[in-house]
This record gives C-alpha cells, sequence and structure tokens, in this order.
C-alpha cells in the first residue's frame, strides 16, 4: 500500500500547476478562518465590567473633559449630588515579567474599595492569602490572570516612570486592572485634582430629578446608568463577535467547497488508474484505503500548514486589531490568542465533510441532472431556505437562531446555485441556431456534474458578494467618518 501511495503522489508532476494552486487556495481560506475565529475568542473573556460588583447605579460626566476641584465644589450644594464617590481611569504599561501589559489604572474611594475586593474576587478561602490594610492609603491591588493571589510585586510605569508595589489578586479577567485608592491616583496620573467622574447610588426618581437639575442648571454634566452603559458595551461586543464569526463562515465555506472541488479532481483522475489496480487483483477494500489516506495526508498538510500560518498572522496583526477596536468601539489591548479546541474541529469537521460529499456527490450524484423533477425540488427548498433565514434574522434575532438563520441561507443558496446549473442545462437543449451551437454543446457537461459546476458558482458568488458587501461597508464607514470630521 505504501508503494501504491507513492506512485499516486509521483503522478502529481503531470498536473502539479492545479494542484499546487488549489491547496494554496485552501490554505489560505483556512487561514482567515482561523484568524479570525481566533479574534472573535478574545471577546469571549469576561472583562472587569462584567465581573466587578459595583454597589452603584450612576456615574456622572463632564461633557467636555474631566471634572474639576471647583466643579466637585458647585456639584456638591446640591442634595442628591453631595452623596458621591470620586472615580478616575488612564492606561498604563507596565514593565515585569508576570504583566508587560497595558493595564487599567483605576482610583476610587480606599475604604468602598476594600469591600468591593471582599465581595467580589476573595472568597472565604483566599481571604486568608491576602493581608488588607484597610487604612493604607497607599496600598494597590493588580487584578490579573497571571499573578498569584496574595504576592506583592513591583512594577515600573511606563508613564510616570515610577515603581508601584501592588498585592496579586488572581482572576480570569481579559486585561490587568491595577485598583488604588483615588488620592493615591491623583499623586501619581492627574496633577490637577481632576477625576474622570462621580459615582451616585440613585433610585429612578432621584435620578430623574438629577436630570432635571442638570438640565437646567448644569448643562456641562451628564448623567449615565452604568447599567445601560455595560448593556451597550454589551451590545458592541455581541455586534463583533457575530460579525467576525459570520465572516469566518464565509471563509470556510469557501475552503469547504474548494476542498470538495479538489477532491473530485482526484477522483476523476484516479477512476483509471483504480480501474487498472482493480484489474491487477487488487482488492476494492485497499483501493478505497488508498484513496482515503491520499485524500487524509492532503486534508492534514491543508490542516496543518493553515494551523501555523494563522496563528503567526494573528500574532503579528494583534496590535492592529486592538489599535482598531480601541479607536472605534472600546478599549482592547488583548496580549495572548488562545488557539480553542473548537476551531481545530471545525477545520477537521470541513476537511471530512468535503471528502463526504465530494464522494457521494462523484459516483451517486451524476444521474440527478438529467430528470427535471428533482431539480424543481431542490429550488423550490433552496428558495424556502432562504426565506427562512432572512425572515429569522429580521423577526427573532438571537443568537442560536442566527447561527441557524446563516445555515440555511448558505444552504439554499448552493441548492440555488445547483438547481441553477441544471436548468441552464436543460434550457441549452431547446437551442435550434447554429450561432449557438457551442452553447448546445456545453450541456452534457453541465447535466453530467452538475454538483461541481454549482459548486464552482457558489464560490465565486459567494467571494464576490462578500467583495462587494465589504466594499460597499468601508465606503460608507468613510465617508461617516470624514462627514463626522469636517462638523
Amino acid at each position: 500500500m505504501t508503494l501504491l501511495l507513492t506512485a499516486i503522489f509521483r503522478d502529481y508532476k503531470q498536473y502539479w500547476l492545479k494542484i499546487l494552486c488549489t491547496i494554496i487556495g485552501v490554505i489560505i481560506s483556512l487561514s482567515l478562518f482561523i484568524v479570525i475565529e481566533l479574534f472573535s475568542y478574545l471577546f469571549q473573556v469576561p472583562s472587569i465590567e462584567a465581573s466587578l460588583n459595583v454597589p452603584y447605579s450612576h456615574k456622572l460626566v463632564h461633557n467636555h473633559g474631566k471634572i474639576t476641584q471647583h466643579d466637585i465644589h458647585n456639584l456638591s450644594q446640591h442634595p442628591l449630588l453631595n452623596r458621591y464617590i470620586p472615580y478616575s481611569d488612564i492606561y498604563d504599561y507596565f514593565n515585569h515579567p508576570d504583566i508587560q501589559s497595558d493595564v487599567l489604572v483605576r482610583g476610587t474611594d480606599r475604604f468602598q474599595l476594600t469591600a468591593i475586593l471582599s465581595d467580589t474576587y476573595l472568597n472565604n478561602e483566599k481571604t486568608t492569602e491576602i493581608d488588607i490594610s484597610p487604612f493604607d492609603l497607599n496600598e494597590t491591588f493588580l487584578i490579573s490572570k497571571s499573578c498569584k493571589t496574595g504576592s506583592k510585586i513591583t512594577m515600573i510605569s511606563h508613564l510616570i516612570q515610577k515603581p508601584i508595589q501592588a498585592i496579586c489578586i488572581q482572576f480570569d479577567i481579559s486585561q490587568p486592572v491595577l485598583l488604588m485608592d483615588i488620592a493615591l491616583f491623583q499623586s501619581l496620573y492627574s496633577t490637577n485634582n481632576s477625576v474622570d467622574s462621580m459615582l451616585f447610588s440613585l433610585t429612578q426618581s432621584e435620578a430623574s430629578q438629577v436630570k432635571s437639575i442638570l438640565e437646567n442648571q448644569l448643562t456641562n454634566f451628564s448623567l449615565i446608568a452604568l447599567k445601560k452603559e455595560q448593556e451597550q458595551q454589551s451590545k458592541w461586543v455581541n455586534s463583533l463577535t457575530y460579525n467576525l464569526k459570520f465572516l469566518a463562515f464565509i471563509s470556510l465555506i469557501v475552503s469547504t467547497c474548494l476542498m470538495i472541488q479538489f477532491f473530485r479532481f482526484l477522483a476523476k483522475q484516479r477512476a483509471f488508474m483504480f480501474t487498472q489496480l482493480f484489474q491487477l487483483g487488487v482488492s476494492t477494500r485497499i483501493i478505497k484505503k488508498i484513496f482515503i489516506a491520499e485524500v487524509g495526508i492532503i486534508a492534514l498538510f491543508s490542516n496543518v500548514s493553515a494551523l501555523i500560518i494563522a496563528y503567526f498572522i494573528a500574532i503579528y496583526s494583534l496590535d492592529l486589531f486592538n489599535q482598531i477596536i480601541t479607536m472605534f468601539y472600546f478599549k482592547l489591548s488583548s496580549t495572548k490568542l488562545v488557539m480553542h479546541w473548537s476551531i481545530i474541529l471545525k477545520s477537521i469537521l470541513a476537511s471530512f465533510g468535503s471528502f463526504v460529499f465530494a464522494y457521494i456527490g462523484y459516483f451517486y450524484g451524476k444521474a440527478f441532472g438529467h430528470h427535471i423533477r428533482p431539480i424543481i425540488k431542490i429550488g423550490f427548498v433552496s428558495l424556502f431556505f432562504i426565506s427562512f433565514g432572512i425572515g429569522t434574522i429580521f423577526y427573532y434575532p438571537s443568537r442560536w437562531l442566527v447561527i441557524f438563520s446563516a445555515i440555511a441561507m448558505i444552504s439554499g443558496f448552493f441548492g440555488l446555485c445547483v438547481s441553477s446549473i441544471s436548468f441552464i442545462g436543460h434550457a441549452l437543449r431547446r437551442i435550434k441556431s447554429q450561432r449557438f451551437v457551442a452553447f448546445k454543446m456545453c450541456r452534457d457537461t453541465l447535466l453530467n456534474d452538475p454538483l461541481s459546476y454549482g459548486a464552482i458558482v457558489f464560490v465565486i458568488s459567494l467571494s464576490a458578494g462578500l467583495i462587494i458587501s465589504m466594499s460597499i461597508f468601508v465606503s460608507s464607514f468613510s465617508n461617516t467618518v470624514k462627514s463626522w470630521l469636517d462638523t
């Protein structure tokens, strides 16, 4: 069997260019799918806002900058605005073997900070591992998933060029957070003693009264509900995740169709060789094993190459991705990529599904194109799938329904491409003019292999549609940014 496989791979010299181009296309599309999937998993790790139990409901911000001491004095004159907690944050880069990344530095009331830490991050088992001094205003706490709870580390700040000692608290969050008292924060980062916002715990009626005061007397300030702010950020994260998952899904579909075409091409090339082997006495079982081994080696090479290339591309483009998300949505400073097991599983399933589809389509799917009734059924079922997917997305936009709707629309579009190729083949039979005799001659080619040509049309249409839609999106986005800058 090894000798037969060696002879089969040597046969690639006859059509090496087609094989090389196809494998490169498969690797590129699979790499694109893996890169997008890696980036989409950056949003799966819980953020500090999602895990921190903040005992406040609203925050007051200045519309044109930070809140100064003079502003705080004026705000404190109102009874509803004198029970506040100062709050500021800034991003700083710290140099330490356990960190070496951007850290979100937050300053707030020291006594409230101790209660928040105890309620959120420290359970009864870990309380003995950390020594908290509630009255030490110079004490800081580093929340990170890379340091051990209770350990003390000294980090060098990039902004202020000073060492800061912190007590570590290990917690699974996407970005390290350094918590400290607001007085210490102002002495280190805010020389004018200003704060970013003021936190309040207000009821709905009190919040309405405060908004009325701000609209009539203090127009430079705005009151923001923390819950609504977190919901807005959650919507952004879900929207980004859906868009990335959809792009990854399209890339996986394109690579799957390319593998289907490649495996069908191999089956055609091996048909005569396998016939000769069978006549020489080689059993059908061994012939099938040879073909499966050939396909398996190619699929393994394509998947491993795509994983390696995608991982290096994701590493080198991670900073650019962080900058884009930070510029247009929210601060993102991810430094570590996680190769989730589902990414590898999807790649393997795509290769296996491509082989099964190509095998069934080549050996059992050649005859259905000559019959008009199954073609009509496939066309109507495809239209139903497309209509179902579009209607579900617009009227029931939940997460799992969006996934099923996308699968239904893609499947329906593929079936529509296959049925359209068959309809075109049947329509060419009616041509009687000598001018179009060349078109009439290709009808048998289309009807003998509608799945193959339908897959080609599907891939080209899907790729062209993706390019057009992304061009429209980029153009509209650039026009929006340009009009915003002009105003």
